[in-house]
């Protein structure tokens, strides 16, 4: 799933302060991961290309594995907290 956190600053608050997550781009494998596609999988995009597609700038990609669902939520919720 994506989602937009307002800012490319809310989104390294949060690739920081999750714990699960490997910040990534897609290994293949069965752990979560934490991407963040303008600077990693559609970083050859010019910004209005980008903006285009809805690649904004706050723009996250996580990709669910085989953790815990609920420590999955609990993670994501503590980093989400932070943002102000």
């Amino acid at each position: 799933m994506s989602f937009d956190v307002g800012s490319e600053d809310n989104a390294r608050i949060i690739a920081e302060n999750t714990k699960i997550p490997e910040f990534s781009v897609s290994l293949g494998g069965t752990e979560t991961i934490l991407s963040y596609p303008p600077k990693m999988s559609h970083a050859e995009l010019s910004e209005a290309e980008r903006a285009k597609s809805g690649i904004t700038p706050g723009l996250l990609r996580y990709s669910v594995g085989i953790e815990d669902p609920d420590d999955l939520i609990a993670d994501l919720q503590q980093a989400l907290a932070l943002i102000k």
